[in-house]
């Protein structure tokens, strides 16, 4: 885990901004940021038992890059099973 140095007034204010001590100095942070806990629990999952694995197969690709040929449909080439 990183540690950073604040100053006390720094302290007082995020200890100021949590609601109870359920609320994390890291929870306090993360809104200052603007990242939401749905943002949040998005990216780092807290509960196995709510993973999911989806599997999909494209039907189409498109070239997403600048340039005359943005747009474009690509080929897709087949691949064997996994």
């Amino acid at each position: 885990m990183a540690a950073i140095e604040i100053d006390f007034d720094v302290f007082k204010e995020l200890t100021q901004r949590r609601r109870d001590e359920s609320v994390t100095y890291n929870d306090v942070i993360r809104a200052l940021l603007g990242w939401q806990p749905h943002y949040v629990n998005t990216l780092f999952l807290h509960d196995w038992s709510q993973l999911m694995a989806i599997r999909f197969t494209p039907l189409f690709a498109y070239a997403q890059t600048p340039g005359p040929g943005a747009g474009a449909r690509m080929p897709l080439q087949p691949v064997g099973p996994r």
